[in-house]
C-alpha cells in the first residue's frame, strides 16, 4: 500500500513522542502544585512540593530529548542565541522558536521552585522564600504556572497547525492537551503523594 497524505505517518521519532508525554507531565505537575500552593489548604503542602519536586527534572528530560532529537545536537543554541551577535534571539513567527523559549521560561520557574521545596524539605532555609506564602514564592507560582500552561497547551496548539487530516484545523487540541496533562499529573502526584 502506498502513502498517501492520509496514510504517511508525522516523521517524529520516539524521541518527540517521549517529549510529549514528559513535557505534559512536568508542565501539569507544575500548575497542579502551583494551584495547590496559591488556593488550597496547608494540608495540601506536601503534595504541591512534590509536584515541583517532579517539575523541574522531568523538563530536563524534555530538553535532552528535543535536542538529541534534532539532526545535528551541537546546534541546539541556535535556536536561543544569534550566531553573529550572541544575543538572544526570539522569533515570534516560529512556533519552533517560541517553543524552545517556553520551555527555557518554564525550567527557569521550575528550578526556582524546585530548589524552594528543597527549603521546604528542612534543607537550605533561606531558599524557603521561593515558596508560597510569601510574596516571592506566590509570583513564581503564578508565573510559572502560566509558563506550564503555556507548554502544554502550545504543544497541542502546534500539532493542530501541522496540517494531519486527523487533528488538524481544529481549536480544540490545545485544551485537550491541556486537561489530559492535568489529569495525568493529578493521578501521578496522588500515587506518588
Amino acid at each position: 500500500m502506498s502513502s498517501t497524505f492520509f496514510t504517511e505517518p508525522p516523521h517524529w521519532r520516539w524521541l518527540i513522542i517521549l517529549y510529549f508525554f514528559f513535557g505534559g507531565l512536568a508542565g501539569g505537575c507544575y500548575f497542579v502544585a502551583a494551584m495547590l500552593d496559591l488556593m488550597g489548604r496547608p494540608s495540601d503542602r506536601p503534595l504541591a512540593r512534590l509536584g515541583y519536586l517532579l517539575a523541574f527534572p522531568t523538563v530536563v528530560v524534555c530538553g535532552i530529548l528535543l535536542i538529541a532529537d534534532l539532526g545535528r545536537p551541537e546546534r541546539f543554541w541556535h535556536m536561543m542565541l544569534q550566531s553573529a551577535t550572541w544575543r538572544p534571539m526570539l522569533k515570534t513567527y516560529s512556533p519552533m522558536s517560541l517553543g524552545a523559549w517556553g520551555l527555557l521560561v518554564f525550567g527557569g520557574f521550575a528550578f526556582l521552585s524546585f530548589l524552594g521545596a528543597l527549603a521546604d524539605g528542612g534543607r537550605r532555609r533561606p531558599l524557603a522564600v521561593l515558596r508560597p506564602p510569601g510574596l516571592i514564592g506566590s509570583v513564581i507560582a503564578v508565573l510559572g504556572g502560566l509558563a506550564g500552561f503555556f507548554l502544554v497547551s502550545y504543544t497541542g496548539v502546534l500539532l493542530a497547525v501541522t496540517n494531519r487530516p486527523i487533528w488538524s484545523d481544529t481549536t480544540l487540541l490545545g485544551a485537550v492537551f491541556l486537561v489530559s496533562s492535568a489529569s495525568t499529573s493529578i493521578a501521578l502526584l496522588l500515587l506518588l503523594g
